[in-house]
């Protein structure tokens, strides 16, 4: 999808690009022809800066060919892929979070980040089993949380218990009504795409984990400076 949206950026640099050349072009060539019906009749050839003008143009056109195709091209795998398991983004949603677990579960998987993760880990289940409630943050991001969850969340295929929001974290219990890893793991982030939707809540962080015995998830919500070493 990033891709996507940067395609199409690029796409309206260009078209501005080819607004931009092209009456220059146009207009200088018509200066030409004036001159030569006006003065002396001699053939008046298209300037130097015409001709880099006119290459410019071509060159602009050349690019916006190439990322129609691209930008066509990606549009193509998206609707072949919905396609293919006559399904619609909640069936990518659920790609990702299999790709995800088996990318977290790869031995290569980056020391450092993984380092970083069970740090993060720590401190954000050392504050939630230690703060004391702040009612007015407490209160406002559990009605923003069940809020957003409700609006954007497939609340056909998970419930949520448990939810309660303390000083600096959030915690709460997700539950698929399909008893299986993937479906944990795509309830989990199905989640945390709905209640990132809500701008009041995009500045907070989230992770989930696990709990293979029940196949439900455990998902922490907070505010990024208790991890980012209050930047």
């Amino acid at each position: 999808m990033k891709n996507i949206v940067y395609i199409v950026a690029v796409l309206s640099l260009c078209l501005n690009g080819y607004l931009l050349f092209k009456p220059e072009v146009e207009k200088t060539v018509y200066v030409e022809k004036r001159v030569e019906v006006a003065s002396e009749p001699e053939i008046v050839t298209v300037t130097e800066v015409d001709q880099e003008l006119e290459q410019k143009y071509a060159k602009a056109l050349e690019e916006i060919e190439r990322y129609k195709k691209e930008l066509d091209s990606k549009e193509n795998e998206l609707i072949a892929y919905s396609d293919s398991d006559g399904e619609s983004t909640e069936l990518a949603q659920n790609k990702v979070a299999e790709m995800s677990y088996k990318e977290l579960s790869d031995e290569e998987l980056d020391k450092k980040i993984m380092a970083k993760y069970q740090e993060d880990k720590k401190i954000i289940e050392d504050a939630f089993a230690n703060e004391e409630l702040d009612p007015i943050w407490g209160y406002q991001t559990q009605d923003l949380i069940n809020a957003a969850i409700q609006k954007h969340g497939d609340l056909t295929k998970y419930s949520t218990e448990n939810l309660q929001c303390k000083t600096n974290v959030c915690k709460m219990t997700i539950k698929p009504y399909t008893q299986n890893q993937s479906s944990a793991i795509s309830a989990g982030m199905n989640a945390s795409f709905s209640f990132h939707s809500n701008e009041a809540l995009r500045d907070l962080g989230s992770s989930f984990s696990m709990n293979e015995e029940h196949s439900e998830v455990e998902m922490f919500i907070w505010k990024k400076e208790l991890t980012d070493g209050g930047k």
